[in-house]
């Protein structure tokens, strides 16, 4: 089955308060979402021999956020796997490691 983008909507209002972005709940959500998505998007890239991982997808824009294959290995092992490691799933540091890295 084909992966398709995430949507991302940015709806930014007038009276925004751009300090509310600081909080830590706030960035570790998007951290969240934004790590699971490009494992998510990288894990289909390698599986289905892909040159690129679509992550994001902005609604209205048709704008698409891309990530090149020859920058997959660094991310996996320098930002997917501490993150894993950090949540103490190591279940999915030994996949990453044993099915993807091993792929590239």
């Amino acid at each position: 089955m084909k992966r398709h983008p995430t949507l991302l909507d940015i709806n930014i209002r007038g009276d925004f308060d751009f300090e509310n972005l600081r909080t830590q709940k706030i960035e570790n959500n998007i951290k969240d979402i934004v790590i699971n998505e490009t494992y998510k998007a990288i894990e289909y890239g390698i599986n289905k021999n892909k040159n690129k991982a679509e992550i994001f997808e902005i609604i209205d824009t048709r704008t698409i956020i891309n990530l090149d294959r020859s920058k997959w290995k660094n991310i996996l092992n320098k930002v997917i796997i501490p993150f894993f490691s950090d949540k103490e799933d190591y279940e999915t540091c030994i996949n990453i490691k044993n099915n993807l890295i091993s792929k590239l």
